[in-house]
């Protein structure tokens, strides 16, 4: 576009949007035989903002104890989800024509809110050595699918639908407590997540990229093929060691996110101790270092659908804590 002068013009876009979401619900639950239990309800909400909506969302869930440590849940749910409105743009694209600000694509239709159905299934198992696992598997089909990208350099997100989405994945789940002062934990996901067509707040995107995904389905910006996290914990002489990590296997970037970053891996350690002093009671310190490694690695490389700005997980950092027991609070009572 023609840029005529280097003087700044001031454009007033002052927006006041309001909206008004209902709902109400009936759930029950049933326990026909005593290996099972049925979960089911209904809910109906309604949405007056941008658009005018609303939705009567059924859902069911059961748990069958097939053998005294086993037991198998599934279950179903439509969902109904509008757009955060603190977050919608109501930018008036009017405004900004012949300035440095006009957009490629000038169409701007309102947000509507998500429908979904929602499947879920999966086994429970517990073993002996207070060993317990468990598998998990979901799938989600929308329609207008909520999604939220930060566009420019401000760190704001903004919400935008596809006209259809579909999510699914498979988690598994491990927690171990073989001795008394030992625990161990483990959890891996694969997963899944696409749009295609960008119905909503067109204006936010390049034209070629516009084409593209009204075609295809593309990866969600937030979406990771693989993740994973474990820990452990132990309990000596009054401390309690933890040590974690995280893995994950990339977040999309690029041209309609058809790329991935790098996988990254990182380690955290911890140390608890309790202590009990005259003076003020029982006292609690902690220390903590974040990414023992100090590996650098990229979250976001500022590339791909709603990302404009490069991020990175933490550098290695130490950080402690006073937790005080207050005397005459319950139980629970407490400061940090």
């Amino acid at each position: 576009m023609f840029q005529s002068s280097t003087h700044p013009t001031a454009v007033v876009d002052d927006t006041a949007l309001v909206a008004w979401n209902y709902g109400v619900y009936l759930q029950d639950e049933w326990r026909p035989i005593k290996k099972l239990t049925l979960d089911y309800g209904v809910r109906f909400d309604l949405y007056d903002g941008l658009t005018r909506s609303d939705q009567f969302s059924p859902r069911v869930a059961a748990i069958y104890q097939l053998f005294e440590g086993t037991a198998l849940h599934a279950g179903y749910a439509r969902y109904f989800t509008p757009a955060p409105l603190d977050a919608v743009s109501g930018e008036d694209l009017v405004k900004f024509a012949d300035t440095t600000n006009e957009p490629m694509v000038k169409t701007d239709t309102h947000i509507a809110p998500e429908r979904a159905h929602y499947f879920d299934a999966g086994i429970t198992q517990n073993l002996p050595h207070n060993v317990k696992v468990d598998l998990d598997s979901y799938y989600k089909k929308s329609t207008d699918l909520l999604d939220e990208g930060q566009f420019g350099p401000t760190l704001v997100f903004t919400p935008f639908n596809y006209a259809k989405g579909r999510q699914y994945g498979v988690e598994f789940t491990t927690s171990m407590n073989p001795l008394k002062d030992l625990t161990f934990y483990s959890n891996f996901a694969y997963s899944v997540a696409q749009g295609i067509d960008i119905v909503s707040d067109q204006f936010l995107f390049s034209a070629p990229e516009l084409a593209f995904i009204k075609t295809h389905y593309v990866f969600l910006d937030h979406d990771q093929t693989f993740s994973q996290s474990a820990g452990i914990t132990y309990t000596l002489r009054g401390f309690l060691f933890t040590l974690n990590d995280i893995y994950g296997s990339g977040l999309r970037s690029g041209f309609a996110n058809t790329g991935n970053l790098p996988f990254y891996v990182q380690f955290d350690a911890g140390i608890v101790k309790p202590l009990t002093l005259t003076s003020v009671g029982k006292v609690e310190a902690r220390a903590a270092v974040i990414n023992l490694g100090d590996w650098i690695y990229p979250i976001r490389s500022g590339s791909g659908i709603g990302v404009f700005a490069p991020q990175f997980g933490p550098r290695r950092s130490f950080y402690g804590g006073l937790k005080w027991y207050i005397p005459f609070f319950n139980r629970q009572g407490s400061i940090q």
